[in-house]
């Protein structure tokens, strides 16, 4: 009776690699310990130096405020775009400057544009949502929109919302100062005056989040006039000094 055939061991060799090169078809094989560059990074960096993809922004406008007649300046930059230009609530018709150059590093195409948006462009507008700008670029592949700017005027109303009121309090106990500042855009920031000078806060004596003074524990040398300060971008508020008046016990003996 004939036995069967056994493969040789050439076969059997050869359909071992056959099998790994099946196993590895989808590109070649990498260590998994060698040092290779971030997805992101390499990605980033080939578009920057490809000349045929999209416009990429390099900087985008970002929210602004008009301070009385000085206009807020919105500042836009791209590589690899024909055009580039601003749109404020959907109209193109907005001023804007240009200048162009080429990179010396990499030899890449930079466009920047910047335009001016002045207090009454704001205030004459009347639509629903706040005065928005974007900025567009353009090139033979297409066009992208940046992110939206959002431009405020600035200001800052002259009354307090609540002004600090002088005080007397006993040595070694508590008191605040409250001060609630006046209406602005942005918010104003508070901080306070000890006398003439600004005050440093320590242990004892300390600004709350709000704005309000506190003195922990009295001492003798917060005694003082003490004056709350309202600021921003537009103006700067003082509000009327209120006095803390530390005084101590008096003690009366029995004869």
């Amino acid at each position: 009776m004939a036995q069967p055939e056994t493969p040789s061991l050439s076969l059997l060799i050869l359909a071992f690699f056959l099998g790994i090169a099946a196993t590895n078809q989808d590109g070649p094989y990498l260590d998994n310990n060698s040092p290779t560059k971030s997805t992101a990074d390499h990605h980033d960096e080939s578009l920057l130096l490809n000349s045929d993809s999209l416009p990429i922004f390099l900087e985008e406008p970002q929210d602004s405020y008009v301070v009385k007649n000085r206009p807020a300046v919105l500042k836009c930059r791209a590589a690899h775009a024909l055009k580039l230009y601003f749109k404020c609530n959907g109209a193109k018709n907005v001023e804007t400057s240009k200048f162009e150059f080429v990179d010396p590093q990499n030899g890449v195409r930079i466009m920047e544009a910047e335009t001016n948006v002045s207090r009454d462009m704001v205030e004459e507008f009347f639509g629903k949502d706040k005065f928005k700008c974007e900025c567009y670029a353009w090139s033979g592949r297409g066009s992208i929109k940046s992110q939206s700017a959002t431009i405020d005027v600035a200001y800052m109303k002259k009354t307090f919302e609540e002004n600090p009121m002088s005080t007397r309090v006993e040595m070694g106990h508590q008191t605040e100062l409250r001060c609630v500042p006046p209406v602005g855009v942005p918010p104003p920031r508070i901080y306070w005056l000890q006398g003439a000078q600004p005050l440093q806060p320590d242990t004892s004596v300390l600004v709350s989040t709000e704005g309000h003074l506190l003195i922990g524990e009295a001492r003798a040398q917060d005694t003082n006039n003490y004056t709350c300060v309202a600021e921003n971008i537009a103006a700067k508020r003082m509000a009327q000094p209120a006095e803390v008046i530390v005084y101590g016990k008096i003690l009366l003996s029995l004869v």
